[in-house]
């Protein structure tokens, strides 16, 4: 009997294993996406546009820049400069914006294709009036080490919208938990104070710098998504990812997706040294 049940089981594996089916896997390529970002700000430096295209899921590299195009920079609709491609194949551009005034860019293609961004416009933004670190013990869970803070405020009036960027040590953070924009909905000329730059304490020593950035509304709206589908993310009913379009449109194609966007705003900064 045991003899039979041995049989039996060899016999069907055996099935199994000439039942087995190979599957090809064909994951089809992704047509390539135009993406331009950059910005220009009231800050006396150097501005920069990037321009490059995706790549498909399975390449090795993520994107692939565009090094023959004609990035011409407009104020107030008229034509300024055009940006000139640095040793980083970045469109680089050495003015900078003035409040008040509207400004977009007009990328124009080897092959003829236009594209340009929805003009907007440098807003108001307050100073940062104090920046500020205090130290923090070791936990269980942290080091021991500095955390910072600012101080600001809000101009009185409704329909101003914000961005801070985080720099350690001259190196902006990418993380997307420092994706960090607000409106003035429940600021309206108010103060602001104590608001916290890292949540991690930090080493002595280290460089801390803060930019405090006014954005339109379509800015607001942009980070926000990038927030949605990347910090707030984990649970079963998230929504899945899509790209997010910005401000950029294509002139040629109405209908053709392009990803990026370049943003228009007034900085102010503060710096400290962790002592």
């Amino acid at each position: 009997m045991k003899g039979i049940i041995r049989i039996l089981s060899l016999v069907w594996v055996a099935s199994l294993w000439s039942c087995e089916d190979v599957i090809d896997l064909q994951i089809p390529d992704e047509n390539a996406l135009l993406v331009v970002q950059g910005e220009i700000t009231d800050a006396e430096n150097s501005h920069f546009i990037d321009v490059y295209y995706t790549n498909p899921y399975l390449s090795e590299e993520s994107y692939t820049r565009v090094s023959d195009a004609e990035v011409i920079l407009f104020e107030n609709d008229i034509a300024i400069d055009t940006l000139f491609l640095n040793e980083a194949d970045r469109y680089e551009t050495p003015l900078f914006g003035t409040l008040g005034n509207s400004y977009f860019i007009r990328v124009t293609l080897s092959d003829g294709s236009i594209y340009e961004s929805i003009p907007e416009r440098i807003n108001r933004v307050n100073a940062i009036d104090s920046i500020y670190s205090e130290f923090e013990p070791e936990t269980p869970f942290t080091d021991a080490g500095y955390v910072v803070f600012f101080d600001t405020s809000e101009p009185a009036g409704r329909g101003d919208f914000y961005r801070w960027k985080t720099y350690f040590n001259n190196r902006l953070v990418n993380d997307p938990f420092f994706i960090r924009v607000s409106d003035d909905e429940f600021v309206d000329g108010n103060e602001i104070n104590e608001f916290q730059v890292n949540f991690e304490p930090l080493p002595q020593g280290d460089t801390v710098r803060v930019e405090q950035m006014s954005i339109s509304k379509g800015n607001y709206d942009y980070w926000s998504l990038i927030l949605t589908q990347t910090a707030q993310v984990g649970s079963n009913f998230d929504p899945p990812p899509a790209p997010i379009k910005g401000n950029i449109r294509s002139v040629s194609i109405p209908d053709e997706t392009v990803l990026g966007y370049f943003s228009v705003s007034a900085l102010v900064s503060a710096e400290i040294i962790l002592n």
